[in-house]
């Protein structure tokens, strides 16, 4: 039986995006939802199709559809907001430990959480390598600044700049 709803994921009709797919993004995310997702112990849709064209700049990923959940907003949600990560950030950490301790992978709270601060370095770099392959337009301006602002936020907040000392 067809669903009653699903989620259609389409290659960017930017020329400069499509080529920035088309050097592995495309087919990465194809492959995860084609191929990787559903031996996984986390809650990912269902692929319901799934294609990228001989010409890596297309691609169409057809996936079931979770609603009652909400749609991702890239610029609300590229990153957390700074209020509300330091209010869910220690229970984020605990929940990440626990979920690797099932999988057989020991770390204390403390080795999870200098994980975390020493990770923090890879939001503005990665917000800034992903500039550099995409097209520019306003709300990707927009999306782009929130990361970068909420990144070093982050870099303040948790005192990760002590690290280079």
């Amino acid at each position: 039986m067809a669903p009653a709803t699903l989620v259609g994921k389409f290659h960017s009709p930017s020329e400069e995006s499509r080529a920035a797919g088309a050097r592995g993004g495309y087919r990465s995310e194809t492959l995860f939802y084609t191929e990787l997702a559903e031996n996984l112990p986390i809650r990912t849709p269902e692929c319901l199709y799934g294609a990228v064209s001989g010409d890596p700049k297309t691609f169409t990923l057809l996936l079931e559809d979770l609603a009652p959940a909400q749609q991702g907003d890239q610029i609300g949600g590229g990153s957390n907001p700074p209020e509300q990560r330091g209010e869910h950030e220690s229970h984020m950490l605990e929940v990440y430990r626990e979920s690797m301790a099932e999988l057989g992978i020991e770390r204390s709270a403390d080795e999870v959480y200098a994980d975390y601060v020493y990770g923090s370095f890879q939001g503005p770099s990665i917000t800034m390598l992903v500039d550099l392959f995409v097209g520019q337009t306003d709300r990707g301006d927009e999306m782009f600044m929130a990361m970068a602002h909420r990144a070093t936020a982050q870099i303040r907040d948790l005192d990760a700049l002590d690290l280079l000392a």
